[in-house]
């Protein structure tokens, strides 16, 4: 199997005749899979790519991929071509069709057990996107208390990162998957500074973080996501029936 970011990373640098060429090469009668992640409408040049394996390929399976515009951003996308008999989709993007919605499959993976709590208010910043607060006269002192978990894997391994959230009590975060983990893990969690449109496609919503507002006060008027967990995993099992039908 091909690397998939090796592949994502070149083709942008291709020529279109030799970006086609090399889709047949790639994925010509070969089972494709695209997983996880933002990799809709994100760069141009990776529609394309997933265009061309659901061309080329004999099948291409899209699980739990999603939508990731960054804000900004007007660049010309090509659609998905989501209607070719041969792909078979799974978005973790919620668009009211539970047919067609499959969350992120980490949510598999997740440990259950509880930890102990270590601290009201973790920080979970984003590996490239800083999270500021020297602005925010209200909550800037509390805020810049927390030394922040970075989601850089070269950081903190996944295992670091879980146990973070499992040991705090409410979550601030400017990620996807920290918010996405805090809330399947039952922690109240806060968005901070949403820079892609990915973020509003959650099946259960995001609430964003507010300056000026007494972070403890923003807290405090949330409540767990009761059964968020349960249904992710349901639609994730499911997908995996289906794609296990069509390989057969």
């Amino acid at each position: 199997m091909l690397p998939l970011s090796c592949i994502l990373n070149s083709s942008a640098q291709l020529e279109e005749s030799e970006r086609v060429t090399l889709a047949r090469v790639w994925f010509e009668g070969r089972t494709v899979i695209f997983g996880g992640g933002g990799l809709i409408n994100h760069e141009p040049h990776w529609n394309l790519l997933i265009n061309a394996a659901i061309a080329f390929s004999k099948c291409t399976i899209l699980y739990g991929i999603g939508q990731n515009r960054h804000h900004g951003d007007d660049s010309a996308m090509a659609p998905l071509m989501l209607d070719n008999e041969n792909v078979l989709y799974g978005l973790r993007d919620w668009n009211g069709n539970e047919e067609s919605y499959v969350p992120c499959p980490t949510c598999l993976i997740l440990p259950e057990e509880e930890k102990t709590r270590k601290r009201s208010i973790g920080i979970l910043r984003h590996a490239w996107f800083p999270m500021k607060f020297d602005k925010d006269d209200v909550n800037k002192d509390t805020l810049s208390e927390i030394l922040p978990v970075s989601m850089s894997l070269n950081l903190f391994s996944p295992q670091q990162i879980f146990d973070y959230i499992a040991s705090s009590e409410c979550i601030l975060t400017n990620t996807y998957h920290g918010y996405y983990w805090s809330i399947l893990m039952g922690k109240r969690a806060l968005l901070h500074g949403a820079f892609s449109d990915k973020f509003d496609f959650f099946k259960c919503g995001v609430t964003k973080y507010v300056a000026a507002v007494p972070i403890e006060q923003q807290f405090d008027a949330l409540e767990s996501q009761t059964g968020f967990r349960e249904g992710c995993v349901q639609r994730n099992l499911s997908f995996l029936a289906k794609i296990k039908e069509r390989l057969e």
